[in-house]
């Protein structure tokens, strides 16, 4: 998002990114906040191999890619893919 912006991220929108990781991974993955915020700051190929994250990452790169402008509108559109993800996660359970 940085390099969209054409600018270093300020300290809010750093908040807001890793508030909405947060939540994303809260939705995603079993555990308690202190969980979440080790898979935050994990290296991006330990995170990546949790299934959790990789579909938190996943919804972001695809909000990254909608052109949004924003930090807000990113994590907002992130957050929405999150919640897409969590809704056909369910169904596949309750289904099979």
């Amino acid at each position: 998002m940085a390099v969209r912006l054409v600018r270093p991220l300020l300290q809010p929108e750093i908040a807001t990114i890793n508030s909405s990781l947060d939540e994303g991974l809260s939705v995603l993955q079993a555990g308690g906040a202190a969980t979440r915020q080790q898979l935050v700051n994990s290296n991006v190929l330990t995170a990546l191999a949790n299934p959790a994250a990789a579909q938190v990452w996943s919804c972001w790169l695809e909000a990254v890619d909608s052109g949004v402008m924003s930090v807000d509108a990113l994590a907002t559109a992130a957050e929405g893919g999150v919640q897409s993800v969590a809704a056909v996660l369910f169904v596949a359970g309750v289904v099979i």
